[in-house]
């Protein structure tokens, strides 16, 4: 395995970077002023009209205690936003300004107010077909621990179900119904409003703007009196975070389309008073949807740092050592070089809709990947062993790197005191072994993230996705050590 160490502020992005044998370095820390966020302070960031004042009213009452202004162009919000270093940004837009181009071009400042690659904080979307239907949303959503049903539901070939509750796979006290509804059929928001005490809904399914392919539509959805109740949503079908503008690629020439407000999928669910939803602007992927829920399962916290989370995979997936995103162009055709760049801008169009501060999920579930940190003679060494069956989890699921297929990952984020990262230099892996036998990792990627005193080691290694067993399934004992070195060799 050949090792790159990419150096933070260099033009250009090198070769090696799409390279799966080469081992890079997102590092080390620059020495510019690390962006420290002051007390997860939090700041409304508003580009609406007066007639959206009682939704600012509310996240003033949640904590919100600054206000930035968003005009036409984000330069001077992004400045602001520098100057007060928040921990959590509100961002309250109408839904006609909110597509996946402003949503990239947003990713990549907040990705830029210090010289690592990661986003800065946690933020979340505040919109809604009218201002009424977004503050009704925002109120719903709970301030005490939210319900611990679990509903997982789509369209099937075989309808079943609703099912009883069941018991959670990995997390404790949480139970699990399943509903697998007809292709097209006509009353799934009624079945569902049927339904009492879920907490979270798990959509599956294919998608676009207007809502899930043979399954349930914004229209539907907003004729109906299905009332979510302030629940998480959690959609894995594609586009279904679409407010109104969206770039179709159907004809090989991109061409923007604007959804009716009423059509919006997005849109229907925050009038049904969904607490949060976690959804893509532009065709993401279903196992994103999982991770973002297995984050709050296994660590609790902010549902901002869930949608985090996924902003931290991308940049580790695309291994460049500055936030780059691609842009829609009317009349042109797609974006993306590779189908690896394709599945990855797919995990950074997934957003929140709702308060990124809010913490209505405490941690239930052991996290299987939590990484030791020992010193030693030749720099940070990070130690990971499992015995467990990993086969119970999504957070080991790949598909930025999978030739737009699913493969195996290991993916690790472990906090060191700042004197001690500062002087890494660089990353290699010492051991990746199942069952005492090296297993072929590919994509070896580590990152350092400035946080004032504070700095996150960001690891990640994928396995090919054509190996005749996947890597992760069958082993009695899985081990993992990586070395954070003062070297580049």
């Amino acid at each position: 395995m050949r090792t790159l160490l990419v150096l933070l502020g260099l033009a250009g992005f090198s070769h090696a970077n799409d390279d799966p044998d080469a081992t890079v370095f997102l590092g080390p820390l620059g020495r510019d002023t690390v962006f420290a966020p002051a007390n997860n302070s939090r700041v409304i960031l508003s580009g609406v009209t007066r007639k959206w004042n009682g939704v600012l009213a509310e996240l003033r009452g949640r904590g919100y205690d600054k206000t930035v202004r968003l005009g036409k162009k984000m330069d001077a919000a992004f400045r602001e936003l520098a100057r007060i270093r928040p921990g959590f940004v509100a961002v309250v837009v109408p839904p006609d300004r909110l597509d996946v181009n402003f949503h990239f071009e947003f990713l990549e400042r907040a990705a830029r107010l210090d010289s690592d690659p990661f986003v800065d904080f946690s933020f979340g979307y505040i919109t809604g077909a009218t201002p009424a239907e977004a503050l009704g949303s925002l109120r719903a959503l709970r301030k005490d621990e939210t319900r611990h049903t679990v509903l997982e539901f789509g369209p099937t070939r075989r309808a079943y179900g609703p099912t009883r509750p069941g018991p959670h796979k990995t997390a404790k006290g949480y139970t699990v119904r399943r509903y697998g509804h007809a292709a097209n059929a006509a009353d799934v928001a009624a079945t569902l409003a049927k339904l009492e005490g879920i907490g979270i809904y798990k959509a599956w399914g294919h998608g676009y703007p207007a809502g899930v392919y043979e399954g349930l539509q914004g229209s539907a959805l907003r004729k109906s009196t299905l009332d979510l109740d302030g629940a998480l949503y959690f959609s894995g079908p594609c586009y279904c975070g679409v407010p109104s503008g969206w770039f179709d690629p159907s004809g090989g020439l991109i061409k923007r389309r604007v959804l009716a407000l009423e059509d919006s999928f997005v849109l229907a669910a925050i009038k049904a008073r969904a607490g949060a939803i976690f959804a893509g602007l532009d065709p993401d992927r279903g196992e994103t949807n999982h991770h973002e829920f297995e984050h709050l399962l296994t660590r609790g916290g902010p549902l901002g740092d869930a949608s985090k989370s996924t902003y931290d995979d991308v940049v580790l997936a695309y291994r460049r050592t500055r936030l780059k995103l691609p842009r829609y162009k009317e009349c042109e055709r797609r974006p993306h070089a590779s189908i690896h760049e394709t599945m990855i801008a797919g995990g950074a169009c997934r957003a929140l809709f709702g308060d990124p501060a809010a913490t209505p999920v405490k941690a239930a579930a052991p996290d299987p990947f939590v990484a030791e940190v020992h010193k030693t003679d030749h720099g940070l060494e990070l130690r990971w062993s499992y015995t467990k069956d990993l086969g119970r989890y999504w957070l080991p699921i790949d598909v930025y790197r999978a030739e737009g297929r699913w493969t195996h990952r290991l993916r690790f984020t472990v906090e060191l005191p700042r004197g001690a990262a500062h002087g890494i230099r660089g990353f290699k892996a010492l051991q990746v072994t199942k069952d005492g036998h090296a297993l072929p990792a590919q994509w070896v990627t580590a990152g350092l993230e400035g946080l004032g005193e504070r700095v996150r080691a960001h690891v990640m290694v994928v396995f090919p996705w054509n190996l005749e067993k996947k890597a992760l399934l069958g082993g009695q004992l899985y081990e993992a050590r990586f070395l954070l070195s003062g070297t580049s060799r």
